[in-house]
């Protein structure tokens, strides 16, 4: 370490623009050999990624690329590319793989024997694709939050690399453990549901009754035409936090959030009429917006992936488009619905009223289908 000079390191194109003098270059380089980075990663990765890459997975890597550390898995070559692309990892993106990325894929690989393997690679798309959003809102609301207040003072580079290694020291391990946390309760929650469920014939898929809903945000695409991006994301975190907040406080579920529109679901039209309630008022108090308008459908629903699928879904996603601000549209089924539980509570009580808007013909959907405006 003492044979490093600054003049050596520039020839191997390792500098960086944040560097005071040769000593800040030095110390800096100095900081990131004893985290375990090498001078061949520093020169092609640069500091951020070879500082990110050794301080989040500290384990020595196999290879410099996914495909070539699969190799060594003794699963067939096919399929380990298959699993990768479904995990989410890039190849050539020279990260290789640690022992513990080794062994999540032995473990993949050995549970598609038992369950095969378009079930299991359905089961870690969503895996690797929930991870991966995971990571970009971290990696998003650090840099936010932490990256411009140390790029912007005349601090060092070296205390630079130390702040950002010191942040990912104090807050990874306790991030992960309270991500798994919530892993565990949501399997417990989905594992006790005592809904009624059945797998079909195919045993492909589990089939249940659910009530989907789809609400949009109305004004949307001329409101991001005329703000700038701080109003937007004030926005936007608003109409996330409010939409979230409504779904789950009535007993429903997000199942995605598409820009300005969300789709949720719930075990019966009762509880998705209360959401639907909830949701139609946000977005009111934003200039700009008008509120939002909801769609629901109920019936039986194909559950696959974490996601739901089937004409209830198309349905209630093609009659969101049928309802004006701050009003919900449901089929006839959830009117049915509503109207059994209405007699079957005690007292007797309505949930909501119901106006009939006669049949609508909607894209991809063989029938007419009967709509009715819900008043909750």
């Amino acid at each position: 370490m003492s044979a490093l000079t600054a003049a050596g390191l520039r020839a191997r194109g390792i500098d960086h623009e944040r560097a005071q003098d040769d000593n800040d270059l030095l110390d800096s380089v100095r900081v990131l050999l004893s985290r375990g980075v090498t001078l061949d990663e520093l020169e092609e990765f640069g500091f951020a990624k070879a500082l990110s890459q050794r301080s989040i997975r500290p384990n020595p890597l196999h290879g410099i690329d996914a495909d070539e550390a699969l190799d060594h898995v003794g699963i067939d070559e096919e399929f380990s590319r298959r699993l990768r692309l479904a995990m989410g990892l890039q190849g050539g993106s020279g990260l290789g793989l640690t022992p513990e990325e080794l062994e999540a894929t032995r473990l993949f690989a050995s549970l598609a024997d038992l369950v095969g393997e378009q079930e299991m690679l359905s089961v870690v798309r969503v895996v690797g694709s929930s991870t991966a959003r995971i990571a970009r809102a971290t990696t998003e609301l650090l840099r936010v939050n932490f990256q411009p207040p140390i790029d912007t003072t005349p601090a060092r580079l070296t205390d630079a690399v130390e702040a950002y290694a010191a942040l990912i020291d104090a807050s990874l391990p306790a991030f992960l453990d309270a991500t798994a946390a919530l892993v565990r309760r949501h399997l417990a929650a989905v594992l006790a549901d005592e809904q009624a469920w059945m797998v079909d014939a195919s045993r492909s898929a589990t089939l249940q009754e659910h009530t989907i809903g789809f609400a949009d945000l109305v004004g949307f695409t001329a409101f991001t035409e005329q703000v700038d991006a701080a109003a937007f994301m004030a926005a936007m975190v608003q109409f996330e936090r409010e939409v979230q907040d409504a779904v789950v406080d009535h007993g429903g579920t997000v199942v995605k959030l598409i820009g300005d529109e969300v789709m949720f679901a719930t075990p019966d039209p009762v509880s998705a009429v209360r959401v639907a309630a909830a949701l139609v008022g946000i977005g009111r108090d934003i200039p700009g917006l008008d509120g939002m308008r909801v769609g629901l459908a109920y019936g039986q629903v194909i559950r696959s992936g974490g996601d739901f699928y089937g004409t209830v879904v198309n349905t209630a996603a093609r009659i969101v488009g049928q309802a004006y601000p701050d009003a919900i549209v449901a089929t006839q089924r959830v009117v049915d619905a509503l109207r059994a539980h209405e007699h079957a509570s005690e007292p007797p009580g309505q949930v909501c009223e119901t106006q009939p808007l006669g049949p609508h013909d909607l894209r991809g959907i063989q029938q007419p289908v009967e709509l009715y405006r819900l008043r909750p």
